[in-house]
């Protein structure tokens, strides 16, 4: 065979070869378009019983999250109370430390987390098809407690758990019906609510502002200035201590409700305390975890006996005054967007004319 039919005869095998493959490819292309279509038979079929499920599986997604939006908004809004239900909560009264206990605290933020849950819950009928949600009659809020919490390094404390209790979500898709009367659950991250909370407390346990206060007092004991501007002046000192017990996110201030030259009318307080509240998921069954010893029982009041009520008068420098600690280390979702935690809390001060040493513990 001379060159030329050899090439030919090259030719020829290349191009059955290659036919053959086109032919393989196609067959294989249309072996699997009919496995597709089989495929997509198979979607369109799906019981009705698995697309509730599924619905309610994403029911309780848009459930979580509205769960955990709650508890943002929750912290915004007990933070600015003082970690109280309303913002009339004095820390310190009469000069004596007097803030709200964990019990206290925790109550709040259940009740407030369970009301703003049942109103955005009840618009997920709005979003899902064939959903609804019934009203949740407890919202769990699992703080880390006291230990983890009160420290100046926050890295422990930046989040919790929060839980609904009591409720239940159901699914109506043609013929099938299914309900879900478990516990929603869901994170709450990145908001330093009880870290401001547990350090704050911990502070005023040891009676932090009145020590700095008359530290500052004491600093300019010989001065002759008018003693209310030297108790303004042991203020903003007190205030500045106070916000170096914190790290660099947050910064504190204060203002007058009553300066030093008030009456004494202005001064008097009622420094009664909220009697202890029972924690409804303690009740339902779903315990709270790091409380580190603080309970229900525990942590519940201050001793009434050792401190004066609308009794007490006036008989030294005092004011009354609003400290205000805003965290800017993270943006909490809220209603209007993205806020910054303030914390806010009463203090009715006391200081001493004394030029003494009134306290040896470094502050």
């Amino acid at each position: 065979m001379n060159s030329a039919s050899r090439k030919g005869f090259e030719m020829l095998n290349i191009a059955l070869i290659g036919f053959l493959a086109i032919v393989v490819v196609l067959g294989w292309s249309m072996f699997n378009m009919g496995g597709g279509t089989q495929y997509a038979s198979t979607i369109v079929g799906q019981s009705d019983t698995d697309v509730a499920i599924s619905t309610l599986e994403s029911t309780k997604r848009v459930a979580a999250g509205d769960l955990a939006f709650s508890s943002h908004v929750a912290a915004l809004q007990v933070a600015a109370a003082g970690g109280g239900c309303s913002g009339d909560r004095l820390w310190y009264c009469a000069g004596q430390p007097t803030p709200p206990e964990p019990n206290e605290v925790q109550f709040c933020m259940s009740e407030k987390t369970k009301a703003l849950f049942n109103i955005y819950a009840e618009s997920i009928k709005n979003q899902i098809e064939g959903a609804s949600v019934t009203k949740y009659t407890c919202a769990g809020v699992y703080d880390k407690g006291y230990d983890l919490c009160s420290v100046q390094d926050s890295s422990q404390c930046e989040s919790w758990s929060s839980a609904g209790i009591g409720g239940s979500i159901g699914i109506d898709k043609k013929e099938t019906d299914i309900t879900y009367s478990g516990t929603i659950p869901t994170d709450v991250p990145s908001n330093r609510f009880w870290y401001m909370y547990y350090r704050l407390y911990k502070l005023t346990k040891e009676n932090f502002l009145m020590r700095a206060m008359q530290q500052g007092l004491q600093a300019n004991c010989a001065s002759d200035q008018p003693m209310a501007d030297r108790m303004d002046g042991a203020l903003k000192f007190a205030i500045e201590q106070l916000q170096n017990q914190f790290d660099q996110y947050v910064e504190c201030k204060f203002e007058y409700e009553c300066p030093p030259s008030s009456t004494m009318t202005c001064m008097n307080e009622d420094c009664d305390t909220p009697d202890a509240k029972q924690l409804c998921y303690k009740t339902s069954g779903a315990d709270m975890v790091g409380l580190a010893g603080l309970t229900a029982e525990s942590a519940g009041r201050t001793d009434k006996s050792s401190l004066s009520s609308r009794d007490y008068f006036q008989v030294q420098p005092s004011a009354r005054i609003v400290v205000e600690c805003i965290d800017r280390k993270f943006n909490i979702p809220s209603e209007v967007g993205t806020e910054n935690l303030r914390f806010v809390f009463r203090a009715a001060l006391s200081g001493s004319l004394e030029c003494r040493p009134v306290d040896t513990t470094q502050i």
